[in-house]
């Protein structure tokens, strides 16, 4: 019985998940993708910031198309863990992000 119970507590601790990331933080996350994108382009620091907005905006549209969609959109929350969410946006490259984020 004794052995029961610690197979049992063993199981039911190696079935518990990371907990998931909430909206805000996906929202968190999509913005660190973007800001990442923008510090990779070396002529984005000369624009004005209008035209900046508006890149961040077509890039945020691109981002919902592309591979990494799963991560920035609705689904967000239901695929990265807390601990992704935080190495993510620690990320000082988009690189570094998406490996956060395998």
């Amino acid at each position: 019985m004794r052995h029961a119970l610690i197979l049992l507590i063993v199981g039911i601790g190696a079935c518990r998940q990371a907990p998931m990331a909430s909206l805000a933080q996906c929202e968190h996350l999509r913005n660190r993708y973007i800001d990442l994108q923008l510090s990779g382009l070396s002529w984005a620091p000369r624009m004005t910031s209008e035209a900046r907005a508006m890149l961040r905006g077509r890039l945020a549209v691109d981002d919902l198309s592309g591979p990494d969609a799963p991560k920035l959109d609705g689904r967000c929350p239901s695929l990265v863990t807390e601990p992704g969410f935080r190495c993510a946006v620690a990320a000082e490259t988009l690189e570094d992000w998406k490996n956060c984020l395998r």
